[in-house]
């Protein structure tokens, strides 16, 4: 079965597609099958298909909920303390990027 994606078509437009060979190398190029539908519940191929401009990161994120320290051994190997319960933090949706998109860093780096 093809692997889903979520490809930008356009300036406007992103959408779920199958990759039948358009994902190279984390690029995507040519032209996707469109699905409909929500994600978590009834995604179908419509039928269409569509020039795809970039592949996106799988999501479309408002912010981002990250737990931390959860994993004892991972905490201890660092020198932390175990907490009690895990540390929960938000990323915002800056944090998140495309595959093969460059990362930025900032000039004070």
């Amino acid at each position: 079965m093809p692997q889903v994606n979520f490809y930008r078509l356009h300036a406007l437009q992103v959408q779920y597609g199958l990759d039948k060979n358009i994902v190279q190398n984390g690029v995507a190029s040519g032209r996707a099958e469109l699905l409909g539908g929500n994600f978590f519940e009834d995604l179908k191929p419509t039928g269409e298909r569509a020039h795809v401009f970039r592949l996106l990161a799988p999501i479309v994120p408002t912010n981002i909920l990250c737990i931390g320290r959860n994993y004892a051994e991972h905490a201890r190997e660092f020198g932390n303390v175990v907490p009690e319960y895990p540390i929960l933090f938000i990323k915002n949706n800056g944090s998140l990027n495309h595959p093969g998109a460059p990362i930025r860093l900032p000039k004070c780096f």
